[in-house]
């Protein structure tokens, strides 16, 4: 596995050019989501549910990902090395669990007694029930204990892949999922491929010479620690990514023209209900007098209460500094621009209508004469 100073090597490498990406990301997103012509917008209900969902699964995955939830490991757990002798690790097991040996330890106990020390390299690698279920596994051929433990290293991808694919899905996240389904399908195989690579090339003869059990690669172990923290890292990933866009916050898809005139479309229809409920009710009101009495009655009231308020001395002096404050030169042009722009319009469209009407004569005319 690799170890920390490397990891230490090539962050010092890697961080100086991750760390700016990062900040330029994070400002572009902040610039995306605070632009004139953006809405941020909460996220929609179907996104709401998957991102529970996937938080949810992010929660898990960093729990099983936990040593209480791994399958047991006999040589950690009693602190053993490799190439102890059975009884003496029987021994061992048997005091820490009081006696209380499952099936499957004695299983292992007995393959580890019965055969040559490979086995044992074979279960620091992959795991226990290649050592306690296996039966066509033979110490001679240490290639038998991996074709065995494959299917159990694909199959939780195999779960993640599809989990991820149904989470894209338009059915279950809409349009704002359904535009990461590829990114996520692509993120699900490197992670089942780069485990598969690292599980097929893993040299477990390097345990040969290890003498204490602290040095020991427990490569299955590591490997199952590995795989849920990469399953909760990508579920978290697409869940930022999801959120981001689905409130219109980074990568932003314009609407179309088709959805645009929709959408206007419907607004207007609302517009126009309300105008025409508002009618029915105004003339419902005018039409009743003790409605229309009642609706006197409250503007009088409301124009006496504003009167009153207008009076108050606090209201007159803000007026009074407001009134101070103003440019009245520069108010007086804004309006004169104003007033110009929209008369310009009318100036523009006057000499057009001037010319049709000119041309409309001439061929009066020109009729009258033939």
């Amino acid at each position: 596995m690799v170890s920390f100073s490397t990891i230490c090597n090539i962050g010092m490498w890697v961080l100086p050019v991750l760390i700016p990406r990062g900040l330029a990301f994070y400002r572009s997103i902040r610039s995306a989501s605070q632009g004139p012509n953006t809405q941020v917008r909460p996220p929609p209900l179907a996104v709401r549910r998957c991102l529970n969902i996937l938080f949810a699964v992010v929660i898990f995955s960093l729990l099983f990902s936990l040593p209480y939830f791994a399958p047991a490991n006999i040589f950690a757990e009693t602190g053993s090395r490799l190439l102890l002798k059975t009884n003496l690790l029987e021994a061992r097991l048997s005091a820490l669990r009081q006696g209380n040996l499952t099936a499957v330890d004695q299983r292992i106990l007995h393959r580890l007694e019965k055969e040559p020390d490979t086995v044992r390299f074979m279960y620091a690698a992959y795991g226990p029930d290649v050592v306690a279920n296996c039966i066509f596994c033979k110490a001679t051929d240490p290639s038998s204990y991996l074709y065995y433990a494959l299917p159990a290293v694909i199959t939780p991808h195999l779960i993640h892949i599809a989990f991820l694919g149904l989470i894209t899905s338009s059915f279950v996240s809409g349009v704002e999922g359904s535009r990461w389904r590829t990114h996520a399908t692509i993120a699900g195989v490197v992670l089942a491929a780069a485990e598969l690579y690292w599980t097929w090339t893993y040299n477990w003869e390097a345990n040969r010479t290890v003498r204490m059990v602290k040095d020991v690669d427990f490569f299955y172990w590591n490997m199952r620690t590995y795989r849920h923290l990469a399953f909760a890292l990508v579920d978290a990933l697409l869940g930022w990514a999801l959120w981001l866009t689905s409130t219109k916050r980074w990568m932003v898809v314009p609407a179309s023209i088709t959805q645009q005139i929709a959408a206007t479309t419907e607004q207007v229809g609302i517009l126009y209900s309300k105008t025409h409920a508002s009618g029915h009710i105004r003339n419902t009101i005018v039409r009743d007098r003790e409605l229309r009495n009642v609706y006197t009655a409250y503007w009088e009231r409301e124009q006496a209460v504003m009167h009153e308020i207008d009076q108050e001395r606090e209201v007159v002096d803000a007026r009074n500094i407001a009134l101070s404050r103003m440019d009245y030169d520069k108010v007086q042009q804004r309006a004169g621009n104003y007033v110009d722009q929209i008369f310009s319009q009318f100036e523009a469209v006057r000499p057009q209508q001037g010319a049709a009407s000119s041309a409309q004569d001439n061929t009066t005319d020109h009729l009258h004469e033939e």
